[in-house]
């Protein structure tokens, strides 16, 4: 198969982090060994994190439990039961701009879900129905992000090793790609901007039902586009999927200092 030899290196050197046991929408990861972590479970909740000096974290509800340890940061939701939501499920997470954790995992069942910048050698994310938006999200080492219902978008950043499995809705990705990643489109339409030139990729499409679209051409079922280092497979699901590249540097050109002096002299 298409660079199994690599993908096969890549599996097996990077297993991820213990999974805590429990509710429908757990924190993929456990703190314990890291010395940077954020470790969030919730309900039906609004999640924001937002940056600023220090971290640390608030809860409108009694409910939502709250742990840190110096710069390892654990978020519970105790409420149980279908129905626990309301205009008091917000919790508020802030972040130091040039905080870098070592694992971040979140969990949310439902809600909306408002990130401004969120960095980490590795991100697991479990998310559930609602609208979630990352201004800025940059993974390291890898990444492993489980999409619900609603709306998703990434909007800056890179990730390395991407995992992405997408759900019903919208889903827009702005990311420096790097490494190996998989996109798997789930019901809805699906933007993928990659913020790295064309010559940096190879890109290998699967189509679903629908059209898949790269730099504004339309390719066929299994087509593999370039022969860059980083590597992104798509599996296309229901929906139109557009896949775009950045532009190449433009190359400067300077002239040189007696030349400039002799167009100067005429």
């Amino acid at each position: 198969t298409f660079r199994s030899s690599f993908v096969c290196a890549l599996l097996a050197s990077s297993a991820p982090p213990p999974i805590v046991n429990g509710g429908a929408k757990q924190s993929p990861i456990d703190c314990d060994g890291y010395e940077k972590c954020l470790s969030i479970s919730l309900g039906f909740s609004e999640l924001e994190i937002t940056s600023g000096q220090e971290l640390s974290a608030k809860a409108e509800d009694s409910k939502v439990e709250i742990n840190q340890d110096g710069n390892k940061l654990v978020i519970k939701d105790t409420k149980k039961g279908l129905f626990s939501r309301g205009s008091d499920r917000k919790i508020t997470v802030t972040v130091p701009d040039d905080m870098v954790f070592d694992v971040v995992g979140i969990g949310n069942k439902g809600g909306k879900v408002s990130v401004e910048k969120l960095a980490a050698d590795e991100v697991y994310l479990n998310l559930g129905a609602g609208e979630v938006v990352f201004d800025y999200l940059d993974a390291t080492e890898r990444a492993k992000i489980d999409a619900g219902v609603g709306k998703l978008a990434i909007k800056d950043g890179g990730i390395k090793d991407g995992d992405i499995h997408l759900g019903i809705g919208e889903a827009s990705i702005a990311s420096a790609l790097t490494g190996y990643s998989k996109v798997d489109a789930g019901i809805g339409a699906v933007n993928l901007d990659l913020l790295l030139p064309g010559s940096e990729y190879t890109v290998k499409a699967h189509k679903g039902i629908g059209r898949i679209r790269f730099d504004y051409s339309e390719v066929s079922d299994g087509s593999v586009i370039g022969s860059g280092k980083n590597y992104v497979e798509v599996d296309g699901g229901i929906g139109q999927i557009e896949i775009n590249t950045a532009e190449e540097a433009p190359i400067k050109i300077e002239a040189k200092p007696e030349k400039i002096e002799a167009e100067v002299n005429e």
